[in-house]
């Protein structure tokens, strides 16, 4: 009797759940196909340039969104201007030279080496020349104090070693009584 009871709730938790889920599926895709903005072309070649330019562009808000994947306002914008200057038939570098010079260097994400560029390219070779330095220094350093020698020990060094070895084994009997 109880288990029947409990398969029942089961099911009508079951089954709310999964209304709740069809309820917010109704109401959340619709909505995602506004968010699509429909440009016409006069032929795929158009298109497929536009679905290029639009990938290789960086959203200025974004950052590290492209302009065919941002909702932000200016990548609606970009994306206006992108499919009007391929309606005139610009070129690909025309149009990002158009982009360029409107949103600077970084809606691209490939940016040319330049005066203002050349820290973003030299930084990461820096670094990395940096800590492989220091790698190198530290680990030739430390190379020395792990040198094994050939050499026998001194009668000091044995005495010492003695010493040691019978304080280690003391300690071992006095833990395990």
């Amino acid at each position: 009797m109880l288990t029947k009871k409990l398969i029942k709730m089961q099911n009508v938790n079951f089954h709310m759940v999964f209304r709740k889920i069809i309820l917010i599926c109704l109401v959340i895709i619709p909505r995602a196909g506004f968010a699509l903005d429909a440009y016409e072309f006069e032929d795929p070649e158009q298109n497929k340039r536009f679905a290029e330019v639009t990938r290789e562009l960086r959203c200025p808000k974004c950052q590290n969104q492209n302009v065919a994947d941002s909702n932000a306002p200016i990548a609606k914008d970009i994306r206006n201007r992108v499919y009007v200057m391929i309606r005139e038939n610009k070129n690909k570098q025309e149009i990002v030279d158009y982009v360029v010079d409107r949103y600077g260097n970084f809606a691209t994400y490939r940016p040319p080496v330049t005066s203002k560029t050349i820290i973003l390219w030299a930084l990461p070779a820096s670094i990395l020349l940096f800590v492989i330095f220091a790698m190198v220094l530290f680990f030739r350093k430390n190379s020395n104090h792990l040198q094994v020698s050939d050499q026998p020990l001194s009668i000091i060094e044995q005495e010492k070693l003695l010493t040691l070895m019978q304080d280690s084994s003391a300690i071992k009997r006095n833990s395990d009584s």
